[in-house]
């Protein structure tokens, strides 16, 4: 997509949907299939040396993905997909079928990847976790992929991305995962103005959104972090392991631009995915026909290295009020606690707790480390649901 972009330090997170104009906090949730898809390791090759390493991940998930074009009468753009089920089903990015969230009517074609040529229609669209799902119309006999269990990813394994960079169909590039965890902003049309300021405000000084279009919205991302390519038109396709499993989906890239951009300025090697567990609980609501539900803290937050001279000494997410009621004042979270940990991912900050809290459903239990006066003591937390 054009990509809209956002200060983040020296840097800017930009949506990587397409051209022409999110840890592995995944946590906890286990790989599922959808419709007859497997979450066991692929047996690739027939043993012997001709698929290895990257050929042998890329030939095994190749046929499950998909290259996108969305189009109205006035703007063209491209992404990637993947095939969940045989009978058309398509996984990608809400900000891909949106047109980072300005139209809700686009027209999209998808090219799967013998080359069939498919109209396909929205089943359903998670402007929070910016995930869609489409399905083909007319599909059959599809490819679906195989999803590996994200919750598995550290720093160092190799990871191979597949789409259509630039429009560029059937690209491959490979690198590591090179961070767990992160939480990235994004600015989003497709979701409701001040989203992340209802329960779960946000009151940071450093890094802060670059405005968007009117009725824009910062929202936070779970993602983990990768130095494969990752470009615009690769938003929607799968980051994969040498198994060629599912591990992630391409949602956005760091550039080095400080302000909004109409395009992108391409892979500095800084690149983020969705983790696909979390994709996969989205994707089977959406194809249910439910409103995939996801974790809030009802909770005010600032950064702590923010609260000066004589405040916190730790980093982390500062409270500088509960909401009465929430799920924070239920757990008697107060006014200068400082959230240091949730579920065992480390917090440094407050979009860090408001990304890692969605990667949960509501209602969800999750332990949450505390500092207090001095004392940091673990507490149970039971999420309320993200407006």
């Amino acid at each position: 997509m054009r990509p809209r972009a956002l200060l983040l330090s020296a840097l800017a997170i930009a949506v990587v949907g397409g051209l022409i104009g999110g840890l592995v906090v995944w946590a906890f949730i286990a790989p599922r299939g959808i419709g007859g898809l497997s979450g066991s390791v692929p047996v690739i090759g027939d043993g012997g040396a001709s698929t290895t390493g990257v050929h042998a991940a890329a030939e095994y998930a190749a046929p499950s993905v998909v290259s996108l074009r969305v189009s109205t009468e006035s703007r063209s753009e491209t992404g990637s997909g993947i095939v969940l089920r045989d009978d058309g089903y398509v996984l990608t990015n809400a900000h891909v079928i949106t047109l980072d969230g300005t139209v809700d009517n686009a027209d999209v074609r998808a090219t799967v990847a013998d080359g069939r040529v498919f109209e396909a229609t929205l089943v359903g669209l998670d402007p929070l976790a910016d995930l869609a799902v489409i399905r083909l119309d007319g599909a059959e006999g599809l490819t679906p992929a195989s999803f590996g269990d994200s919750t598995e990813v550290t720093v160092g394994d190799p990871t191979v991305v597949l789409g259509s960079p630039l429009g560029l169909a059937g690209t491959v590039t490979s690198g590591v995962v090179s961070r767990e965890y992160r939480s990235i902003e994004i600015v989003s049309s497709a979701v409701p103005p001040e989203t992340d300021t209802n329960l779960d405000a946000t009151n940071e000084t450093g890094p802060t959104a670059t405005p968007g279009p009117p009725g824009s919205s910062t929202i936070h991302l779970a993602v983990f972090q990768t130095d494969a390519a990752i470009n615009p038109g690769n938003s929607g396709g799968p980051v994969v392991n040498l198994s060629g499993q599912v591990i992630g989906i391409a949602v956005a890239i760091a550039t080095t631009s400080s302000a909004q951009t109409s395009h992108a300025s391409g892979s500095i090697g800084l690149g983020f995915a969705i983790p696909g567990n979390v994709a996969l609980r989205v994707a089977e609501d959406l194809i249910a026909g439910r409103t995939p539900s996801h974790g809030a803290f009802g909770a005010s937050v600032m950064s702590s290295t923010s609260v000066t001279p004589s405040g916190p000494t730790v980093v982390g997410a500062y409270i500088d009020a509960v909401t009465s009621g929430g799920a924070a004042a239920r757990a008697d979270l107060r006014r200068g606690d400082i959230v240091t940990s949730v579920a065992g991912l480390p917090v440094t900050g407050p979009g860090d707790l408001l990304a890692y809290a969605r990667l949960f459903e509501a209602g969800t239990a999750v332990d949450v480390d505390v500092y207090r006066q001095g004392e940091t003591s673990t507490i149970e937390v039971v999420l309320d649901s993200a407006a």
